[in-house]
């Protein structure tokens, strides 16, 4: 029939992109490899140390406040309990 062109396929997933290979040369290979030491040393510290608490998210601890500390915009006491 005319006007039928080509079936269309079903879309494709994209190719698999190959992990960075070692280097073959001895000298620089080493070199890698104690980089990547390095690195998974100063990652496994940084997750042995203890948290202060309330830094979740980043925000690090925001001290105590008391409610005399805290100042209540106009118009919102009335929905304070006293």
């Amino acid at each position: 029939m005319p006007g039928m062109g080509k079936k269309s396929r079903g879309r494709q997933a994209p190719k698999r992109r190959r992990v960075k290979g070692k280097s073959g040369n001895p000298a620089k290979r080493r070199q890698q490899e104690l980089e990547m030491e390095r690195k998974l040393r100063e990652k496994a510290e940084a997750a042995a140390k203890p948290k202060a608490k309330g830094s979740a998210f980043g925000l690090g601890s925001l001290g105590k406040q008391t409610t005399e500390q805290f100042e209540v915009p106009e118009g919102l006491e009335k929905f304070l309990k006293k």
